[in-house]
C-alpha cells in the first residue's frame, strides 16, 4: 500500500501524528495533540503561497480564444 505522503529532500516527510508512529514510519511524532499553528508547521504546510491574474477569454462564438 503506498503512503502518498511528500518527502522532498533534507526534510522531514509531510506529516506528523500523535503518541504511536504510523505503518509507514514517516513524518513527526508529537507527544500530544497540536495547535493548528503546531499542525501546519510539523505537515511542513507553512510555506508562501504566490497568486497571479488568470484570465480566460471566451469569445461571442463559444469558441477559446
Amino acid at each position: 500500500m503506498a503512503h502518498l505522503i511528500e518527502e522532498r529532500e533534507g526534510q522531514e516527510a509531510s506529516v506528523f501524528v500523535v503518541k504511536d508512529p504510523a505503518w509507514h514510519g514517516l513524518g513527526t511524532v508529537l507527544d500530544n495533540p497540536a495547535t493548528a499553528e503546531e499542525a501546519i508547521k510539523y505537515a511542513n504546510l507553512d510555506f508562501n503561497v504566490n497568486t497571479k491574474p488568470v484570465k480566460f477569454d471566451i469569445g461571442v462564438d463559444g469558441e477559446q480564444h
